[in-house]
């Protein structure tokens, strides 16, 4: 089921599939790579994936591809998506470290993390699959249920398409309420040309963004309350 969701979203984004990747317009390249959640979860730096046997054979026919000069622009403009399958969307928090540490490594190609579950995409249908996708996003009752209750299994779906659209650079978000407008923006706007508690505001959402949350000893909950009570004070 997933290789035929990734297989309809390439084709209707106008790629075309080639042997063991897709291209468009000989600029844009993308290999895939799908995980199972047990091989994922032994990743604890950035050099572990090497040693996932179906990463060395893409990694391998990657360094094929480029020597075999079908493309000149293909060892800098191609990406790579990883698909997990995993057991509940709830791995989207346990494993967060895990996709950080992918994504920021950008070495041989961008990587983007994309978690999943068989029942999560087991309804979305691949006939027209762009607009489907767009439509179930633009629920306005799934992002409020996200919103209010984070990585709930009812979710499994909702999650796994918003994962698409945020990761994958070639679809884009659909415009519907604002509802992906920054907080900062909502900042402003709510608050209007009260500057002095608007930038006291962003001041405080900025020194909480700034806190290490992956940090071992690093008390979270205590800096937080510290800013926090600092705003009330303010």
């Amino acid at each position: 089921m997933i290789q035929t969701i990734i297989n309809k979203i390439f084709e209707e984004s106008n790629f075309e599939e080639k042997e063991g990747y897709y291209s468009k317009d000989n600029n844009q390249f993308y290999l895939t790579l799908k995980l199972k959640e047990t091989e994922f979860q032994t990743i604890e730096n950035k050099n572990s994936i090497e040693v996932i046997p179906s990463y060395k054979e893409l990694l391998d026919f990657f360094n094929e591809l480029v020597q075999s000069g079908t493309s000149t622009s293909i060892e800098k403009n191609t990406s790579l998506l990883i698909f997990v399958e995993c057991e509940n969307i709830k791995a989207l928090e346990v494993y967060k470290q895990q996709i950080l540490l992918l994504e920021e490594d950008q070495y041989f190609f961008k990587k983007y993390v994309i978690l999943y579950t068989e029942n999560g995409i087991s309804g979305i249908n691949t006939d027209t699959i762009l607009s489907d996708l767009k439509a179930k996003l633009s629920d306005k009752d799934n992002f409020d249920n996200y919103y209010t209750n984070g990585f709930s299994t009812e979710l499994e779906e909702y999650l796994f398409i918003l994962q698409l659209y945020i990761k994958i650079p070639f679809i884009t978000l659909p415009s519907f309420d604002n509802q992906f407008k920054t907080l900062e923006t909502k900042i402003t706007e709510d608050l209007g040309d009260n500057y002095i508690i608007k930038e006291t505001v962003i001041e405080k959402f900025d020194e909480i963004m700034a806190i290490d949350f992956f940090v071992p000893g690093e008390n979270v909950d205590q800096n937080i309350e510290t800013i926090l009570n600092s705003l009330s004070n303010d």
